[in-house]
């Protein structure tokens, strides 16, 4: 009776790593079905569109351009995360004060449109230095971008959360 048991046992153990190895193998050798792999997050933003054809003398000059745009940019963006933080600690106190959270939306507001302004300018300060097939190509990158930031989060899909 021992015997037979440990028969059965042993062709047990056996078949369950035949499967299990066999599961490595396939999902090692195969993609699995009905996923979609991308090189790159949705979190990622778009994917890249064909970058505009640049010398290594446009190449630069571009780069200098997004360098000073950069050097403008960083600190409204660094004062606006400030802002940000402090209106999300306002907001979790028991009783926010309203006059202040408004106050921070509104110097948040202020510092998001400043820095639009700044990559508009930045973007017409490029184009007058491309020719007409690249400030396509860029004007398609930006409408890409754009594109996907307006897109709704979540997949198109509404959040029904019960709190």
């Amino acid at each position: 009776m021992k015997i037979r048991t440990l028969v059965y046992l042993v062709i047990l153990l056996l078949v369950v790593n035949v499967a299990a190895i066999s599961t490595i193998v396939y999902y090692r050798m195969s993609t699995p079905r009905g996923e979609m792999h991308m090189p790159f997050g949705p979190e990622d933003g778009p994917p890249p569109a064909d970058m505009p054809k640049l010398s290594s003398q446009e190449r630069k000059m571009m780069e200098r351009s997004r360098l000073q745009a950069d050097s403008v940019v960083a600190p409204l963006a660094e004062k606006m995360s400030i802002y940000r933080r402090d209106l999300l600690d306002e907001l979790k106190n028991d009783k926010p004060d309203t006059s202040r959270v408004y106050q921070l939306i509104g110097e948040i507001g202020v510092l998001q449109s400043a820095i639009q302004k700044q990559m508009v300018a930045q973007f017409l300060n490029d184009r007058d230095s491309l020719r007409p097939d690249q400030r396509a190509r860029l004007l398609k990158m930006i409408e890409e971008r754009s594109r996907w930031q307006e897109r709704r989060q979540m997949g198109g899909r509404r959040m029904n959360r019960d709190f």
